[in-house]
């Protein structure tokens, strides 16, 4: 197998990378990762490289390509790198979806922390990540953002509480369905019911026996 220096030259070629350029460079430096994934000692230089790679003036689809290499082999030395590039709205998606591979606490905190920070699709990017992690840590935040009048954040939280599934997700989903009419609450009463789903899938069918009966009451739709 090839050492880390010996494909300094591809890495290279990966950080001035541009959409519709070769493929090439992303290839030879995917087929490596598969040559060293059963050597951790490997995997932490490598990781170190990439890192270099998203604190350098690479192209945004050369940091792309990195942070979906990170998402399988990034660990909590990722996180503090990936934070940094949150908030920015061209680097945003990327390293969430780099942060949602990391699996520990460390990453989630790192979107958590975020959330108060961001706005707008930053921000409703965000809220989707802490529901596709199931992060039961960040209900409480969510269920505030459930209350937003702002159009799409009230929404994401929303699925993000139905995604988590839990007893304190359905508390909150329960409350914001009395804050919302007509359409508005419809989509939460469909949040209510996925996350009830969840909640009788666990230990908690009587909380969700009772969110059953509160739906199919003659005053619902």
């Amino acid at each position: 197998p090839r050492t880390l220096a010996e494909m300094e030259p591809v890495i290279e070629k990966i950080a001035a990378w541009e959409f519709g350029q070769s493929r090439d460079p992303l290839y030879d430096f995917s087929e490596f990762l598969q040559g060293v994934l059963a050597s951790p000692a490997a995997l932490r230089e490598v990781e170190g490289r990439l890192l270099r790679v998203l604190q350098s003036n690479a192209t945004l689809p050369g940091k792309d390509f990195v942070c979906r290499q990170l998402s399988v082999i990034g660990t909590a030395a990722s996180v503090p790198v990936l934070s940094g590039m949150l908030l920015r709205p061209e680097t945003s998606d990327m390293a969430r979806y780099a942060l949602d591979g990391i699996p520990g606490n460390a990453s989630a905190n790192a979107l958590l922390a975020a959330l108060p920070k961001a706005s707008g699709k930053v921000k409703i990017g965000i809220i989707n990540s802490l529901g596709h992690r199931r992060d039961a840590k960040s209900v409480p935040a969510l269920k505030a953002l459930v209350s937003s009048r702002e159009s799409g954040i009230w929404e994401a939280a929303a699925g993000a509480l139905a995604a988590i599934g839990d007893g304190p997700a359905l508390e909150a989903l329960a409350a914001a369905r009395g804050e919302r009419s007509g359409a508005e609450r419809l989509r939460v009463s469909e949040a209510y019911l996925r996350c009830a789903e969840k909640v009788a899938a666990g230990s908690g069918k009587t909380a969700a026996l009772k969110a059953y009966r509160q739906l199919v009451a003659a005053t619902e739709p």
